[in-house]
Parts: C-alpha cells; structure tokens; sequence
C-alpha cells in the first residue's frame, strides 16, 4: 500500500495537482487501493483498478497496473481542474464521480451520492494538508 501511495504522490507532483488531492480521491475510491479491485454501476459498466476508473471510458491499458491506472486517473484529474464547470476541488471531486456532463446546469442528476463522495475527499484532503486545504482551484496554482 505505501508503494501505492508513493507512486500517487509522484504522479500528481509530475501534473501539478495537490498530492494529498490525488491521495484523498484514491482513498475515497478503494479504501486498500488494490489494484485488482472491481466495482459494479448501476449502469451495468464497471470501475476498475486503483482509481476505480470506469470501463466505459478508460479502456484500452493494462488497469490492474498502477502506474498506468494512477497515471490516467490524474490526467483525468487535471484534465477536470482545467474545465470550465470546475472551479473549486469539490467541484472537480463531484465530476470525478458523477462526470462532468452532470455538472452543466442539470443538477437534477448528480445523486446524493456524488455530493456525499465529494464531501469525503474533501473531508480527507483537509485532514492530509493538516487543516484546511485550498477551496478553489486558482489557490493551488
């Protein structure tokens, strides 16, 4: 799990996003951060690896390996801080588990799940920055 934890750190510092970010997200997602781990949607896809990425848009490598899987979750990550619709690291926790598309306006889709798992990474993001961590994306930069 330690090693997990370093390559999660290593690749966030390489795309500029808070480790203990990346960190409280892959926490959230798989509390052991097994590799292997699979987790079944309501929509009949499926989560997969370290990051719990989706299998209907991250497909295509190896996910049971971590550098991989960790390594295209946080492209994803960055590729949300840098989104319009986001502008604060709830914001950008929220997209990570409803998608963004829930995020235009239609809050009538984002479930009470999604607002409960972005309150955890928080929750957890401020724990591992020892206090409060940044709100807003522009605070990091």
């Amino acid at each position: 799990m330690q090693a997990i934890i370093c390559l999660i750190m290593c690749i966030a510092v390489e795309y500029n996003i808070p480790p203990y970010f990346v960190k409280a997200i892959a926490l959230t997602e798989n509390w052991t951060l097994n590799p292997n781990a699979v987790g079944r949607n309501t929509n009949g896809t499926y989560d997969k690896g370290v990051m719990q990425l989706n299998s209907r848009y991250f497909y295509g490598f190896d996910w049971r390996c971590p550098n991989a899987n960790i390594r295209r979750a946080v492209q994803h990550i960055r590729w949300l801080m840098c989104h319009p619709w986001t502008d604060t690291f709830w914001s950008v926790a929220l997209a990570y588990n409803a998608g963004i598309t829930r995020l235009n306006g239609r809050e009538d889709e984002i479930t009470s799940h999604s607002i409960w798992y972005a309150g955890a990474v928080i929750e957890r993001f401020n724990y591992f920055m020892g206090g409060r961590a940044p709100v807003l994306l522009r605070e990091w930069r």
